[in-house]
């Protein structure tokens, strides 16, 4: 028997992966920026997707990046924190292989609870 899914849930996947591709070209750029050198350590990278959404990466850690899609008129001029952000965007734990030359997603906040997501970037941190 064939599942059915409802269309409002259909909306929410696809744009759920349209911001998945986008994290994806914004965390290629940035790997690719610092490999040439032009953005230095201790930097953050963020794009400006439209005039409501943002980009950022919020740690990076050797091939290991996160990063959030959030709305940029929340957060505009405020410093932006990691717990308070989970609850108001879309977040990804992001790797990098480059044996491989390809991006996985590790995890995100809405595939898991915003406190385990948290507590993975944690673990991030101290590796």
């Amino acid at each position: 028997m064939a599942e059915v899914i409802d269309p409002e849930t259909k909306t929410h996947d696809t744009h759920v992966c349209q911001l998945l591709t986008i994290a994806l070209q914004v965390a290629e750029h940035d790997r690719t920026q610092r490999l040439k050198g032009t953005i230095t350590e201790g930097r953050t990278t963020a794009a400006i997707v439209d005039d409501r959404l943002s980009m950022c990466i919020l740690e990076r850690h050797a091939n290991t990046y996160v990063i959030a899609a959030y709305n940029s008129h929340r957060y505009d001029g405020k410093i932006i924190y990691l717990p308070d952000l989970l609850n108001h965007a879309h977040a990804w734990i992001l790797r990098y292989d480059s044996h491989h030359a390809k991006w996985s997603v590790e995890a995100s906040n809405f595939e898991t609870s915003n406190a385990e997501f948290f507590r993975l970037v944690q673990q991030l941190k101290r590796s």
